[in-house]
């Protein structure tokens, strides 16, 4: 609601930036005639609130709460299917999430209403974008560089769930996990090749990320596979020296040992499994909601 203008973030909704905001919102509430009796019928009721003269009849029992309110109410909000058929446009004109990038991932949810992976929506929502005439170079490029750089990402992860699967290990057993997974030292050092080539990726972006990204970047490129280890280790006791923690892992000689409990790698887990969803859920949970599904 903030973002969308209706109020600030010290919740002051009467401020002149927020008056077209609640202008449309109030010609969409007379619009639909559930939500201008239901308005009507609140209206009525905090008005005689406001007319007491005395406390106790601001702290009204639900018994004392009207029942043309309550039914108005009841009206108003009877099953998901009404309330997204009657709002729908109304909230995508408000956020936008039928427009550019978003749009792209909108259309393709919207067209595979079940769950998938997160990587094939994207993918689906990159071929969407360059159908889009709407949708300018700059977001189908955000769209792109997810597409990008998330299979890199995906492997530092699961090197570093591999090297925190168990309490001690020796740079020999994680090697073996790692060969087991049919991956090698080159696994990490091509995609990193590739994504140090990819200058639109990296300009970008900038400050925190930016350094972050090509410290990754970096540690990968190291052609040997216990180089990119002590690379990763390096870069996780940095991280957590700056929050002003100790390393979750140590590396004496060849063996590790975890300080924290082990991580449990899914089962079903495949090397190319993203790890991030880049709000992907909470997207398709708006979308339901607009599209009138209970869940």
């Amino acid at each position: 609601m903030m973002n969308m203008g209706f109020f600030t973030t010290d919740y002051r909704y009467d401020l002149p930036e927020s008056k077209p905001v609640w202008q449309a919102a109030e010609a969409f509430i007379q619009s639909v005639k559930p939500l201008k009796t239901l308005r009507a019928e609140a209206l009525r009721y905090l008005q005689s609130l406001m007319q007491a003269t005395h406390k106790g009849a601001l702290k009204p029992g639900d018994q004392d709460i009207p029942p043309d309110l309550k039914k108005a109410y009841v009206q108003a909000f009877r099953d998901p299917k009404m309330v997204g058929d009657y709002s729908r446009e109304f909230w995508l004109a408000r956020t936008g999430l039928d427009k550019n990038a978003a749009g792209a991932l909108y259309r393709v949810l919207d067209e595979h209403r079940g769950d998938m992976p997160v990587a094939r929506a994207f993918a689906l929502a990159l071929q969407q974008a360059e159908k889009m005439p709407e949708v300018d170079n700059n977001q189908r490029q955000r769209l792109q560089h997810i597409c990008d750089a998330e299979p890199f990402l995906a492997l530092i992860d699961l090197m570093f769930s591999g090297l925190r699967r168990q309490s001690s290990q020796t740079l020999a057993e994680f090697s073996q996990f790692w060969h087991a997974r049919g991956l090698t030292a080159r696994s990490l050092s091509d995609l990193a090749a590739q994504l140090q080539s990819n200058r639109a990726l990296l300009d970008s972006l900038s400050g925190t990320p930016k350094a972050r990204f090509e410290h990754l970047l970096r540690l990968a490129a190291v052609h040997t596979l216990d180089g990119q280890v002590q690379g990763l280790l390096n870069y996780h006791c940095e991280l957590m020296a700056m929050r002003g923690q100790f390393p979750w892992l140590t590396l004496v000689n060849d063996k590790l040992t975890l300080q924290v409990p082990p991580a449990t790698l899914d089962e079903n887990r495949q090397n190319s499994d993203w790890v991030n969803n880049y709000y992907l859920p909470h997207f398709r949970h708006l979308l339901n909601g607009l599209w009138g599904n209970a869940a």
